[in-house]
C-alpha cells in the first residue's frame, strides 16, 4: 500500500513520524542522536579548546572514559567532513612534561615526576580552507 501522507511531530523529548495509510496509521519513533554526533556538535559550537571532561559535563555523562573512547572516531569523522582538528596534548601541571602519544586518553600519571596532576587533552575544530 502506498503511503498517503507523512507528518513530523516534534515532542519535547521524542520525534515521531506518522504515516497515514488508507486502512491504518503507523507511528514510528525516531532514534535519538548518537553520543558521537552530540560530541561533534559540541566541538563545532565551541570557540575555545574543550576537554573530554567538559564535553561529558555538557552531555550529562557520568563516565568520561566513554567520551575518550569516542574521540578517536569523532576526529576521523570530522577530518572526513573537511574539518581540521587541533589537539592540545595532555601536560603535567607539576613539571610541565608534554605527553606526545596520548591524545585520546588521559594519562594516569607523569612518567617524569610521577605526579597525577595532569591537564587533559583539549580539542579545537576549525573548517579547512
Amino acid at each position: 500500500m502506498v503511503l498517503s501522507r507523512k507528518y513530523n511531530l516534534f515532542n519535547s523529548e521524542l520525534d515521531y513520524i506518522i504515516y497515514l495509510r488508507s486502512d491504518f496509521v503507523v507511528v514510528i519513533q525516531m532514534p535519538e542522536e548518537t553520543r558521537r554526533k552530540k560530541i561533534i556538535d559540541i566541538l563545532l559550537e565551541s570557540e575555545n579548546p574543550i576537554s573530554p571532561e567538559e564535553i561529558a559535563i555538557r552531555l550529562d555523562e557520568q563516565n568520561v572514559n566513554l567520551i575518550y573512547s569516542d574521540m578517536e572516531h569523532v576526529v576521523k569523522t570530522l577530518k572526513s567532513l573537511n574539518y581540521k582538528v587541533i589537539a592540545e596534548p595532555p601536560v603535567c601541571k607539576k613539571c610541565g612534561y608534554v605527553f606526545k602519544k596520548t591524545l585520546y586518553k588521559k594519562p594516569s600519571r607523569c612518567p617524569k615526576c610521577k605526579s597525577e596532576w595532569i591537564q587533559e587533552p583539549r580539542y579545537l575544530v576549525r573548517r579547512k580552507k
